[in-house]
């Protein structure tokens, strides 16, 4: 697949197509908690699902150019790999990556899925980041402390990013406020907020914990 970089993340959608012989599906639409500073990486591992029913060939999974893929979260990955259903039916788990050694930018592009007739993809959305260029908010705050409590307003995944690009939580927000105490943080600090909803939406902000 042709991959492109660039300085924003567009709309994420899920494509799938189900042949009359078989079915296949995913357990995620996108995987967006691709990150890590310039000069570092690979990025941790993101995972996804894959069902398959009435699957009569092998699943070829093939990643884009600034990703890579595997079995395991630890494993070998490759810019593609091969699963082989068992009686018909694949219950698998795939791993994602962020390759290392890339340009400062955000990474948006699609992985796809082949097996007979059948065709899927997910989105992937990573981001490489330099000394000064952190990320910010990318268009409204969605995140603000209120006394020792940090209050998030919107809808997704949220992910906290210490500054060196470790996800330390993830929460999936259902209801449009979240709120987590200061002391829940593991020291005072800048931190990256990502939340993944219908948009990706990436926001500084700093914690400070109360004395212990």
């Amino acid at each position: 697949m042709e991959g492109e970089r660039s300085n924003t993340v567009n709309h994420i959608i899920f494509h799938k197509n189900i042949d009359p012989h078989g079915h296949l599906s995913l357990s995620s639409d996108s995987l967006c908690g691709f990150q890590y500073p310039l000069g570092q990486g690979p990025s941790e591992a993101e995972a996804t699902g894959i069902i398959g029913n009435n699957i009569f060939g092998t699943l070829c999974i093939s990643a884009p150019d600034f990703f890579e893929v595997s079995t395991a979260a630890d494993g070998f990955y490759s810019s593609s790999l091969q699963l082989e259903p068992t009686s018909t039916q694949l219950r698998n788990m795939v791993f994602f990556r962020l390759k290392c050694d890339l340009p400062e930018g955000v990474y948006s592009q699609y992985a796809t899925l082949i097996a007979n007739n059948l065709h899927d993809s997910i989105a992937l959305v990573g981001h490489v980041w330099g000394e000064n260029s952190i990320p910010t908010i990318v268009d409204h705050p969605f995140a603000y402390c209120d006394g020792n409590s940090l209050v998030v307003n919107g809808t997704g995944e949220l992910q906290i990013i210490d500054i060196v690009g470790r996800k330390l939580f993830s929460f999936n927000i259902h209801n449009s406020t979240f709120v987590m105490h200061h002391s829940e943080f593991p020291a005072s600090g800048v931190y990256i907020l990502r939340l993944c909803g219908d948009s990706v939406r990436s926001q500084k902000i700093v914690i400070q914990t109360p004395a212990r």
